[in-house]
């Protein structure tokens, strides 16, 4: 496992990479890798690929969240964490970008462990291969990569981080294979995946492809703001 730090404050690296190691030691982890950067644009001149990452969102050049863009197209499963002095001013923009924590200064030990633990939890996971047929060809597919599931009478739309699909599979079948922990029934016919959405409003929740959508219930909204909240907070 590899860990970055990236931020213009020497001080602040070197707070977090004691917070850090002593998380591990405290765990009796085995201590992985950590590089520290004071600026993006150097972080990225490198051609490492990173496992969790520590990114200030403001930074003379390259920005936290641009970097994290970039860190992502290297290693699509980190987990990055955003480092801020500002309480809410980058969090949407954040949460966009895919960032897993949002930790303000000073940052709090007890949100860094938190953030911590579901993050080498998540990074341990195995991730779940699906064979989906389609007329003469099976696909494999990742459940984490499913942006979510749209099913008809006759057809199920699966929805990809690459593209979609079309089977015969019922919702009965999604519903069993899909992580429950993850995928949330938003309307009748639709499982979204609760990594990949980008916003929602009250009838509608928009998934980070910035095409696809699914409809909301009213009767479900308030169970799944919930539910999605819930979800950010333990992810």
């Amino acid at each position: 496992m590899k860990l970055v730090i990236c931020d213009d404050d020497p001080a602040m690296i070197n707070e977090l990479k004691q917070m850090l190691i002593l998380f591990f030691r405290m765990k009796d982890l085995e201590l992985p890798e950590i590089n520290t950067f004071r600026s993006a644009d150097e972080m990225l001149r490198t051609a490492c690929s990173y496992d969790l990452a520590f990114l200030d969102v403001e930074m003379p050049g390259i920005s936290g969240l641009v970097a994290s863009r970039e860190l992502k197209k290297r290693n699509p499963r980190i987990m990055v964490f955003i480092i801020t002095g500002f309480s809410d001013t980058y969090l949407d923009e954040s949460f966009d970008e895919g960032v897993y924590r949002y930790l303000t200064k000073p940052i709090s030990e007890k949100r860094l462990t938190m953030g911590l633990r579901s993050a080498l939890i998540r990074l341990a996971s195995p991730n779940k291969t699906l064979i989906i047929q389609t007329k003469d060809v099976s696909h494999p597919i990742m459940t984490e990569d499913i942006l979510m599931v749209c099913t008809s009478l006759r057809n199920t739309e699966i929805i990809t981080t690459t593209g979609s699909l079309t089977c015969t599979l019922p919702l009965s079948y999604w519903r069993t294979e899909l992580p429950t922990e993850s995928f949330f029934e938003t309307h009748k016919g639709y499982l979204v995946n609760l990594k990949h959405i980008r916003c929602f409003d009250k009838e509608h929740i928009y998934m980070d492809d910035h095409v696809s959508s699914a409809y909301l219930s009213k009767r479900k909204y308030s169970e799944f703001k919930k539910r999605y909240l819930l979800y950010l907070e333990n992810e």
